[in-house]
């Protein structure tokens, strides 16, 4: 595997395309042959010129796959095709992708679905809460879980819940016990401080 990057440029449209290939049997000598870059707007426009309508070069080769994506990252940003999709295929820079459903023309105007009306069974299923537990408490949605279980499955439930108790405790008492006179109440006698256990 030698994980390479490479430049494509589409002659008719004058367009370019920047890529990294690091697959698992992946060689330099693979690009425009076996592999035609992964790019679904590389596909639609080899669809329609042809293979013969693109120049290509693999312009570097690495050791190792992050040094080849890091190279294919640090390439995009600073030839700024985020910001000049009239001149490259690309669209992202591995890092962000370029918002094509919006464009910035469009921001501010109206979505696509907002002159779509819900149905009727839709409103009500949208105002239905999801489960009847929304507003219940924590110890009543434990009672409708533990209503809806198995008995077998009562029963696996408590013995987890006691461990978890039994632990708790244990873990409460060997704190306690570290913890010396903090916590303790104090009272002076004779000019000294002494602690007792209320």
């Amino acid at each position: 595997m030698i994980p390479y990057t490479y430049l494509i440029h589409h002659i008719p449209t004058n367009t370019w395309y920047y890529g990294v290939r690091f697959a698992k049997e992946c060689h330099p000598d693979d690009l425009w042959v076996s592999y035609f870059t992964s790019s679904k707007r590389v596909k639609a426009l080899r669809d329609q010129y042809g293979d013969d309508s693109f120049d290509y070069e693999v312009r570097q080769t690495f050791n190792s796959i992050n040094a080849a994506r890091e190279w294919e990252c640090k390439v995009l940003k600073r030839m700024k095709v985020l910001s000049k999709p009239d001149q490259w295929i690309n669209r992202t820079d591995n890092r962000a992708i370029l918002n094509e459903i919006q464009p910035s023309g469009m921001r501010g105007k109206r979505a696509w679905n907002k002159d779509i009306k819900m149905t009727e069974q839709q409103t009500v299923k949208m105002r239905k809460p999801r489960s009847n537990t929304s507003k219940m408490g924590r110890y009543e949605r434990t009672n409708v879980v533990l209503e809806n279980m198995s008995q077998s499955q009562k029963v696996s439930w408590k013995k987890v819940e006691n461990q978890e108790k039994e632990r708790r405790f244990a873990r409460l008492k060997t704190i306690a016990s570290n913890r010396g006179n903090r916590g303790q109440k104090w009272r002076f006698e004779n000019g000294k401080r002494v602690y007792y256990r209320p």
